[in-house]
């Protein structure tokens, strides 16, 4: 009789300890499944996250974030905040400017909203279309527009070739410092000789002072 009471309380401990130790594994399989802190979680170290970390709220940093081999649809940043990549490009919420340090390079169109700039640089192979109405093609330097080119100063045109020019009523044509052609008056006016190879057909009055032929 003492003896099964013996085995009894044996088998009575050893249920106990099988109990036991099923709920810490079970325990211990459910911390490293899943995990859910209702509160704060401050560390001095490093936090490392090996599965997916899902946010329900916002998350604030006020350091320094490093995100390597990063995939996102969308980065959202505060009023006061900048998005700075690899040191070399900084985005500022504040202004919406960005800044680089290397070349910005868009395969698409651009839109540029009263831009300023103090230099514009194309590749070879490139053109700037201006508003849809004027290009400028990178690869031979030509300018198109399909409106009127205004030139306020003065204009230089080397090996310049054209089937006519047009001034208006009150501009002048000056060519190379010694000839102005005045579209208001029609007066040709020369510092050089005036030479005509063909027929000279003046059909108003015609004043020659000290000519000789």
């Amino acid at each position: 009789m003492e003896k099964s009471r013996v085995i009894s309380r044996k088998q009575q401990i050893a249920a106990i300890a099988a109990s036991v130790g099923l709920s810490v594994i079970l325990t211990v399989g459910a911390v490293f499944g899943a995990t859910t802190i209702s509160t704060d979680i401050s560390t001095g170290g490093t936090l490392t996250v090996t599965g997916a970390a899902t946010l329900s709220s916002t998350l604030t940093v006020t350091g320094l974030t490093t995100v390597v081999y990063a995939s996102s649809t969308s980065q959202s940043l505060a009023r006061a905040g900048t998005l700075m990549l690899g040191g070399m490009a900084t985005v500022t919420s504040l202004t919406g400017n960005i800044a680089t340090l290397g070349t910005l390079d868009v395969t698409g169109l651009t839109t540029l909203v009263y831009a300023s700039t103090t230099g514009i640089s194309l590749n070879q192979a490139s053109a700037l279309t201006v508003g849809g109405m004027a290009t400028v093609t990178g690869r031979t330097g030509n300018i198109q527009t399909l409106g009127t080119l205004d030139v306020t100063g003065l204009t230089t045109l080397v090996y310049a070739s054209t089937t006519g020019v047009s001034l208006n009523r009150t501009s002048a044509l000056t060519l190379g410092g010694n000839a102005t052609v005045t579209s208001i008056t029609g007066l040709i006016e020369t510092q050089g000789n005036l030479t005509v190879v063909g027929t000279a057909n003046v059909t108003g009055v015609t004043t020659l002072v000290y000519a000789s032929t």
